[in-house]
């Protein structure tokens, strides 16, 4: 059996990832919501479809960069869940003299096992798909809403724009849209098939057991805060076959195997062998006191479930709060709303912990955010990029003197120049130890580094260089940038310079053995979830070379850098 608590933590590591990507899809949208010229109609559709396209695109990178970390954590929850569920039960069967089989011996748990991951897997498959879908309609609406209050005169480009970003902030991503109307979030939808997918596994495995051992009775797991439909069975023993003289039907008493019963929408009840004649574990005396309204909010009284509800309803604002502050910094529109609301909704919680007792669970507050220097830039749309000669194209990194930043940013203006003239691709490299742009190359529009390039690096093996050059397009580090960082022993560090002022900066790890490798071997399971969306016709693949090549991209970075440093001098 797992617990109520075991059952409650479980899906924090996969909200924390999926609070991550919903960040960014809120920050990427509402970056192009405060960039958006909003145009008279002959134009508008056009633009605003060109635009539905690039975030849709943004969209699947990063849900399909979550889908194979997911993957990894859910194997790893399934099989930490069904240990856990089958060792309380193993211990209740000794009691009763049964010898239960390990899971690793039963053919018959090992494919129930299988199935509730495979089912796990379909469930965040299909998330990817429909949230994808979902949450580009919202972003049209969001476009359509400002579109129609500036082109009225209704509101300025400020006030819609702002208006439009506090709409999507509010709720987050849209996941799922039902067709009764009802539309799930991403923080709602993951947490609900995590818990379901997980507590369902397990609660099968049980069953599994249940009927090599021959066990037919089972005792309902109970906790404070159950929702009233359920309080009604929990901590009470029941029949699985429904033929026992004294004991109710299992199904029919918990709606279990339903939606709406026992194992369903996150409901965090279990269940647990039992045998007449041992004691049950809750008496009716506990089970009563669960009901109690023993809390006191405001003056008013309080059953766990409603206390808990109720600070589950500030906890939503505060996570409310700091995504608008996030997407309003993201666009460059004030913070002071979002601020001032975000200082008095945790507040209000400091004060509702202070009168209840209860304690404060941070990571439902979370919205997590792992970049470094501030929000990202859009990028790798495919956008081409003009030269603005009023960026800031300075490189301020640690781990250099004023002397090498300083070279390093003559190196980052000129890139950039010369690629705003030519439109082709070009190289400096900067010898570290003396601070110095010792190497120049021109290349094509979308590559540099030739023959010369190479010998230079041969003929130099003791200096040490950092690669800098220019990206023509709102492009990324491609997979070519990172072989050329990792696998060349006297290239430290690779900075990509964008012609409107946006910089990437990454230096390998120290005593880095170039690796040298195929990197779909290595990354195997990263790819993993891109290729099931392949496989079962959810992206083209089109569509999978491009984010393939951005999941490698961002996999060698966690792997073989120091981590990304985004420097951002748009102006």
């Amino acid at each position: 059996m797992l617990t109520p608590k075991q059952l409650s933590d479980l899906p924090e590591p996969l909200l924390r990832l999926y609070s991550e990507v919903e960040n960014d899809i809120i920050a990427d949208m509402a970056r192009r919501l405060s960039r958006m010229d909003f145009i008279p109609s002959a134009r508008w559709q056009f633009k605003k479809l060109e635009e539905l396209g690039y975030s849709r695109e943004y969209i699947l990178q990063r849900l399909a960069r979550a889908l194979g970390i997911a993957k990894r954590e859910l194997e790893k929850l399934m099989e930490n869940a069904a240990d856990m569920a089958l060792e309380s039960d193993y211990e209740i069967y000794r009691r009763a003299g049964l010898e239960p089989p390990p899971l690793s011996a039963s053919p018959v748990m090992q494919a129930v096992l299988e199935a509730g991951l495979e089912n796990t897997f379909g469930l965040f498959e299909n998330l990817t798909r429909t949230t994808a879908n979902t949450a580009t309609r919202q972003f049209e609406h969001a476009l359509d809403r400002a579109w129609l209050q500036i082109t009225s005169g209704a509101f300025s480009h400020t006030e819609a724009v702002k208006m439009a970003i506090k709409g999507l902030a509010s709720k987050g991503v849209a996941a799922i849209t039902y067709p009764t109307g009802h539309t799930d979030y991403l923080d709602v939808a993951v947490r609900r098939a995590t818990v379901t997918g997980v507590n369902q596994t397990a609660l099968k495995l049980q069953e599994a057991l249940a009927d090599e051992m021959g066990c037919d009775l089972v005792e309902t797991s109970a906790h404070e805060g159950a929702r009233p439909s359920h309080a009604v069975w929990q901590g009470k023993i029941f029949s699985r076959s429904g033929t026992h003289p004294k004991y109710p039907d299992f199904r029919q008493s918990t709606g279990y195997g339903t939606g709406e019963g026992l194992g369903g929408w996150n409901c965090r009840h279990s269940f647990f062998p039992y045998f007449e004649g041992m004691e049950p574990v809750y008496p009716d005396s506990e089970l009563a006191g669960m009901n109690e309204k023993k809390y006191e909010y405001n003056g008013k009284k309080l059953t766990q479930y409603e206390a808990e509800q109720v600070q589950r309803n500030i906890e939503r604002h505060i996570r409310k709060w700091k995504r608008e502050f996030k997407a309003m910094e993201s666009a460059g529109v004030p913070t002071d709303e979002a601020a001032a609301k975000l200082n008095q909704w945790h507040r209000r919680m400091d004060d509702f912990l202070k009168q209840t007792g209860l304690k404060r669970q941070k990571e439902r507050e979370m919205i997590v955010t792992t970049r470094k220097g501030g929000a990202s830039a859009t990028r790798n749309t495919g956008k081409v990029l003009s030269f603005n000669p009023d960026a800031d194209f300075t490189i301020n990194v640690p781990g250099y003197t004023p002397k090498q930043l300083e070279a390093l940013s003559a190196a980052s203006l000129e890139v950039a120049r010369s690629g705003g003239l030519d439109g082709k691709e070009h190289l400096i490299l900067v010898d570290r130890d003396i601070a110095t742009l010792v190497y120049r190359e021109t290349g094509d529009q979308n590559t540099v580094g030739g023959e010369k390039f190479w010998r230079f690096l041969s003929d130099n093996k003791d200096n040490s260089f950092i690669f800098v050059h220019n990206h023509n397009t709102d492009g990324f580090f491609s997979e070519t940038d990172m072989n050329t960082l990792v696998n060349t022993p006297n290239i430290e560090a690779m900075i990509a310079v964008r012609l409107d002022g946006v910089k990437y900066f990454a230096q390998k790890k120290e005593g880095l053995t170039p690796p040298g490798v195929f990197w779909d071997a290595v990354f195997a399971e990263e790819l993993k979830g891109l290729n099931d969306l392949v496989k079962n016709g959810k992206i083209t693949s089109g569509e999978r070379a491009r984010l393939r090549e951005e999941i490698i991209v961002n996999a060698i970075l966690r792997k073989y850098t120091k981590g990304l440093i985004e420097l951002d001098g748009r102006k």
